[in-house]
């Protein structure tokens, strides 16, 4: 991987795993280094996502909110690509894969072209909101090439604190999402 490729890769899952913790969505660590697949920095299964927002919240929440949260996380790692670098150069097709599953699932009504259109849109919102956030997870990786979940939280709360945000465990900026 060359040093294009890592940085883009760095920012791609620092987008995810950013905004993915703002929708408070299930998420794991990220890696960038060389010959390491990058895994899934959020768990994309939007089932978990209720259950964990029950367990926090004990509050009730749509199913087709768990949906759309899902996949916001899901696209902030091509927005963040386009906010930092400009263009997107990481492979994008198992993100798609994730997002179009789900879209069947939102999109009975064969809306979807109007409705991903939203998503895309509330998703570079929330990047532009969180960039500080998304820097310093994305400068972690490429400094160390792998971070677990829990050095992720740590930067994503303290980037949220020096914003005045709440956590990504209490109610945050992307919440909306949720509802």
């Amino acid at each position: 991987m060359d040093a294009i490729e890592r940085r883009a890769a760095a920012f791609h899952r620092a987008g995810h795993a950013v905004i993915g913790r703002v929708l408070r969505l299930p998420c794991a660590g990220a890696v960038i280094a060389a010959g390491q697949p990058g895994g899934e920095v959020i768990v994309p299964d939007p089932w978990l996502a209720l259950s964990m927002w029950w367990d926090v919240d004990e509050k009730y929440r749509p199913v087709e909110a768990a949906y759309r949260a899902t996949i916001i996380g899901l696209m902030a790692g091509r927005e963040a690509e386009v906010a930092f670098l400009g263009a997107i150069l990481c492979d994008q097709s198992q993100d798609n894969h994730h997002i179009l599953r789900m879209a069947e699932y939102l999109c009975d009504d064969g809306d979807w072209t109007h409705r991903r259109a939203r998503l895309s849109r509330h998703a570079k919102r929330l990047v532009v909101r969180h960039r500080p956030g998304i820097e310093r997870v994305a400068g972690a990786l490429l400094e160390h090439g792998r971070l677990q979940a829990e050095e992720i939280d740590a930067i994503v709360l303290r980037s949220a604190r020096g914003r005045g945000h709440e956590s990504s465990h209490g109610r945050s900026a992307g919440s909306a999402a949720l509802e």
